[in-house]
């Protein structure tokens, strides 16, 4: 049953397979939709009810259009999943290539489906100039040119999706692009193409060390009239149930694919563990605003909710950490006192507090482990950050590239932040997705520098503003007063020694009868001192500040750079930024988990 999941991060499939299924008579229509619908359904179990899927469909004749009108066919049951059809070519050129009638019938069905309901349906982007491009949608023969097309469309589809659901006979493909082409390009294994077909650089893989266009191909076997070799055996990947057909993770068995199938095989099922994990939270947080709802498609509706769960858990996770000093205050105070009244009755109301403090402590890290505000927190900040620096990007018109925003070692991490930059770059790809590059000075860099401005004045207007909002200033005056409360427990620890060295020694009697509001001077200073430098610490003021001033040079470099700098050297220079925004925030969500009470 379909839930309202608007906002929440979907689960992408794409499709592959043969144009001729039906040449088999073993490939009956209805018994491959079967097959498709089971597959569908396994990954909606295996996702829960609180994560969409989103279908990736080149809407090609034959397996594209059976697995677009299952999908169809499975939302018209109430189930939540939504097609996202992309065309290599503007659609009349498009549908130039259905020859028979029902075929061509069967798909002006599926199109008029699409476009009357809140699937989506685009052109593609291509990288042809455009005098190619106008011979491609004109070849009746399938030349290069519009070979070319075809194959970066099943380039998008394989690259962007998490699964690639293949309707395939597991033989090599005949020519560019074909379905096996597809399968192995989606398993880190990019085939070879002819030296004058065109390929758009962007949906390659950086290198085989990054490895980033990889996932799960989840095969459905189909009989089909070949002559040519089977594939290279695959490695299946079994910690997930396929229902029907096989999934597998990488080609080959050599150490070193074994190495990359370990590494996709972790990525993937943190990436699972934690869209699950997300979306669960995410189903408290209605998006309410009913802008959002207009495209179910846009990562609007996505950095809306993401900047409302990150909000209201920081929030949680504030009011957990104050919970936390005002129940170990106390007992600090009370442990100090503990030594001095050791003999009197007075000691067991103040080590009764001393333990309560030590209970209650105790309870709310307990509490903040099973809550996990700040991992909540942290997530979907990440997730509301990556999106606003990818859609920079997109307006000011910059491509995604082979070459991923976060490096390898924190994708293993943080899976999902790089889903989520992927999905933004998917509004990219859309021929008719509405660019504004003279904006992005005002609308990003401005506006950053001026938010970093505000994050590092040395001043505040109250004083929940210097705790939450002044990390820069609230990192100084903790490390005054740090500073300030233990030189004086020194100073005063210096005093004490000195007068009772004169005491004992000398028999000199200046003021002894200080020497006990000394020693309370002494202890409570360095009391004073932990706990300030503990509350910095949890709060991640050094940190933050850094990481904030190290941005705001970057920022402030780039503007300089925007306005000198013609447009191509401009779109590199706000990915490199990006790149480094991005590191920024990963780096600082690592720092704040470290950071977190639970783990004190």
């Amino acid at each position: 049953m379909r839930t309202d999941s608007t906002g929440n991060i979907p689960f992408i499939l794409g499709v592959t397979g043969h144009r001729d299924l039906f040449t088999s008579t073993e490939n009956s229509p209805e018994v491959l939709k079967e097959q498709v619908k089971q597959a569908l359904i396994s990954w909606q179990k295996r996702l829960g009810p609180d994560t969409p899927i989103w279908l990736l469909s080149g809407l090609a004749e034959g397996a594209d259009l059976l697995v677009a009108e299952t999908v169809l066919d499975l939302q018209s049951e109430g189930q939540n999943i939504l097609l996202l059809a992309c065309l290599p070519m503007p659609e009349p050129a498009f549908r130039q290539d259905f020859i028979t009638s029902d075929v061509l019938s069967g798909y002006v069905d599926i199109i008029e489906r699409i476009t009357n309901s809140k699937n989506k349906l685009f052109e593609l982007k291509n990288p042809l100039s455009a005098k190619e491009f106008d011979t491609a949608i004109n070849d009746r023969e399938f030349g290069v040119l519009r070979s070319a097309l075809y194959l970066n469309q099943s380039l998008f589809v394989a690259k962007y999706c998490n699964v690639l659901l293949a309707l395939w006979d597991g033989h090599e493909s005949k020519g560019p692009g074909g379905t096996a082409d597809a399968v192995q390009y989606k398993l880190g294994n990019t085939p070879s193409w002819p030296e004058n077909i065109i390929v758009d650089e962007n949906l390659l893989p950086a290198s085989d060390f990054d490895g980033q266009v990889s996932g799960i191909v989840h095969h459905i076997i189909v009989t089909r009239k070949t002559d040519s070799p089977k594939l290279a055996e695959l490695t299946e990947f079994t910690s997930i149930e396929a229902g029907i057909g096989k999934l597998y993770s990488s080609v080959g068995q050599s150490k070193s694919k074994n190495i990359l199938n370990d590494l996709i095989v972790h990525e993937f099922q943190l990436m699972l563990d934690e869209m699950t994990f997300y979306n669960q939270i995410a189903k408290n947080h209605p998006c309410g605003s009913s802008e959002h709802n207009e495209s179910l498609f846009s990562t609007e509706a996505i950095f809306a909710k993401a900047d409302s769960i990150a909000i209201a858990n920081q929030s949680k996770y504030r009011n957990n950490v104050k919970a936390f000093f005002t129940i170990i205050t106390p007992g600090f105070i009370a442990y100090e006192l503990a030594g001095n009244y050791i003999d009197q009755l007075s000691s067991v109301y103040i080590l009764l507090v001393v333990l309560v403090a030590m209970l209650g402590s105790w309870l709310l890290i307990k509490h903040v482990k099973k809550n996990d505000h700040k991992w909540q927190y942290q997530l979907a900040r990440g997730v509301a950050e990556t999106i606003r620096i990818r859609e920079f990007l997109n307006i000011a018109n910059v491509e995604p590239t082979a070459e991923p925003l976060i490096p390898r070692r924190f994708r293993e991490n943080l899976p999902l932040l790089n889903h989520v930059i992927q999905l933004t770059e998917i509004q990219w790809w859309d021929k008719n997705y509405q660019s504004s590059p003279e904006s992005i000075k005002n609308i990003w860099l401005d506006e950053q520098i001026k938010f970093l401005d505000s994050r590092l004045v040395l001043s505040a207007n109250s004083f929940s503003e210097l705790l939450y909002k002044r990390p820069r200033y609230a990192a100084h005056l903790c490390s005054k007063s740090a500073s300030f409360s233990f030189y004086t427990a020194v100073v005063f620890g210096v005093i004490l020694l000195l007068n009772l060295s004169a005491f004992y020694f000398a028999g000199f009697d200046f003021f002894s009868s200080l020497n006990g509001a000394l020693m309370y001077i002494v202890q409570y200073g360095l009391m004073l001192a932990g706990i300030v430098v503990l509350w910095s610490e949890i709060a991640g003021y050094e940190s933050t500040s850094l990481g904030y001033n190290s941005l705001k040079t970057l920022y402030e470099r780039a503007t300089i750079l925007f306005e000198e700098t013609p447009d191509r050297s401009s779109k590199k220079m706000l990915l490199e930024l990006a790149k480094e925004a991005v590191f920024e925030h990963v780096t600082w969500t690592r720092s704040e988990m470290a950071s977190d009470l639970k783990e004190k």
